[in-house]
């Protein structure tokens, strides 16, 4: 479990927290993930644990700025 201070930012597609400061407060269990094919594309899960199941064709690594 964390506790997350910082200031919301717009982020590229949803909001997101700038100037995070992290503090491990203790330990807990990831829910159960949902599947939820029907509204993915909705953008209701957006920041839910979801579960999807795929074939990747391929990939490209990321890279941060």
């Amino acid at each position: 479990m964390l506790d997350i201070e910082g200031v919301s930012g717009p982020g590229d597609f949803a909001p997101v927290v700038d100037r995070a400061l992290l503090r491990v407060v203790g330990e807990g269990t990831v829910p159960p993930a949902a599947r939820r094919l029907d509204r993915l594309s909705t953008g209701v899960e957006d920041g839910q644990w979801i579960e999807i199941e795929g074939t990747v064709r391929s990939a490209t690594p990321a890279t941060r700025c």
